[in-house]
């Protein structure tokens, strides 16, 4: 019960900075929005805010995972991995969705086009680069873009920071590094990115130039599974409550 009113909590707080970015992004007058522009805007302003929240929530949610009890009780490593892993996939899932759900919700009540006008005058493509521009990506690519891109960054900040805790003993360490990175990335500090600023989906990248496929689909996959595959052989070679068998 107690864990459902802390998911409720950081729920709500991410549908409010979802619709901040909405009232400030969706203003200007005579221009006409369609369904990419929310998603695109929601997860590219959103990403430090839903991580941190969503950070601090996976800490909670995961802080019985590596008491000596339940590691001693799996009696096997790889199963405490495995573990945890689904159960930030889960969390990871339904952030992912329920943000999903706010960007359709608002753009349906706002009767934005579900159909992409970015090649329209008067689109917010046209009013972004004050001129004609030729990209056209169909809706459900952007839609599924958004839900990679999102559930990998919040995976990903999830499962580093339970590295970061069976590393250091401290969960904090992770978590302060993931928002440093992200602040990091997301200002511009390190050129190209290194994985959060690089997978996500600016508007004026994806007005100009198009989605990526390598990007906005392989780079999060990718990062999500050596991820895994680092967390599977670090939790059973590090000395810690483990039998022989366990190896």
């Amino acid at each position: 019960m107690y864990l459902m009113i802390k998911r409720t909590v950081m729920l709500i707080f991410v549908t409010i900075s979802y619709i901040y970015i909405f009232i400030y992004m969706f203003n200007a007058d005579k221009i006409n929005y369609c369904y990419n522009d929310v998603y695109c805007y929601a997860q590219y302003y959103s990403v430090a805010i839903v991580i941190f929240i969503s950070g601090l929530y996976i800490v909670y949610y995961m802080k019985y995972e590596y008491r000596d009890s339940i590691i001693l009780l799996e009696n096997n490593m790889k199963k405490v991995w495995g573990r945890i892993s689904r159960k930030i996939a889960v969390e990871s899932i339904i952030i992912t969705i329920y943000s999903f759900i706010i960007c359709t919700v608002y753009a349906f009540v706002s009767g934005y086009s579900y159909k992409c006008n970015w090649t329209d005058d008067y689109s917010n493509a046209w009013r972004f680069f004050l001129r004609h521009v030729d990209t056209y990506i169909d809706t459900w690519i952007i839609q599924s873009i958004y839900l990679i891109v999102v559930f990998s960054e919040i995976f990903v900040m999830g499962m580093m920071i339970m590295l970061f805790w069976w590393w250091f003993n401290l969960p904090v360490y992770g978590y302060v590094g993931m928002i440093a990175m992200v602040v990091v990335e997301m200002f511009g500090y390190v050129d190209d990115g290194l994985f959060f600023s690089k997978i996500s989906m600016n508007p004026s990248d994806l007005y100009l130039n198009g989605y990526s496929l390598v990007n906005n689909v392989v780079i999060p996959i990718a990062v999500m599974s050596i991820i895994w595959i680092v967390g599977l052989f670090t939790l059973r070679k590090k000395d810690m409550l483990r039998k022989e068998s366990d190896i």
